[in-house]
């Protein structure tokens, strides 16, 4: 316990010093307890019946732009509908109350979410569990490519006009991690 409460005050150090932070969500702000397995399998009967492909989504971002570019938006709809089914179940959220208070705390500053889940779960995370709406929001549905990519933050770097070491990003995983390290905004990896 002591050692999570003394993270969360280097954390808020750290922000203490920048215009603007970009947080990841699922895994960063709240733990969605999505049985990716499970939906990655429906995913694929999904394909299969559409398409009469075998696709194994796996890496699970990656194949489902790959679908996008393969099959077009409206499937891409179709499997972005699919996988907010499994996004959405809110009992099983874990929230990370350390990381939303930091979010809502920072009234001075720009702040983004930046995350690989739906924009139909990010929009109702924001609404239900947010005291504050975010200055941005990129999601699977409008991101440009899936992490790692520099190209979302460098679009959220420009909208603001800040330079990279103005921003800091909060995430919980290695495409998190590579995603800042090609823009060269600060990373900061935190585990719940």
């Amino acid at each position: 316990k002591r050692r999570t409460m003394d993270k969360y005050r280097s954390l808020r150090e750290q922000v203490t010093g920048c215009k603007g932070v970009v947080f990841d969500l699922d895994g960063t702000l709240v733990d969605l307890n999505v049985d990716w397995n499970e939906l990655k399998k429906k995913l694929a009967e999904l394909t299969k019946k559409q398409t009469g492909e075998d696709i194994e989504y796996t890496p699970l971002d990656k194949k489902i732009y790959q679908a996008k570019e393969r099959f077009g938006q409206s499937f891409f709809s179709q499997l972005l509908e699919l996988i907010s089914q499994f996004e959405l179940h809110e009992e099983k959220y874990v929230l990370n109350h350390e990381l939303i208070s930091l979010f809502e705390g920072l009234r001075d500053k720009k702040v983004a979410i930046y995350s690989m889940n739906t924009g139909k779960c990010v929009r109702n995370f924001v609404e239900k569990y947010l005291k504050r709406n975010p200055d941005n929001i990129v999601s699977k549905d409008d991101c440009l490519e899936p992490k790692p990519s520099d190209k979302d933050l460098k679009k959220i770097l420009d909208e603001w006009g800040f330079a990279p070491q103005e921003v800091l990003y909060i995430g919980n995983s290695e495409n998190d991690r590579l995603s800042g390290e090609k823009v060269g905004i600060e990373t900061l990896i935190i585990t719940m």
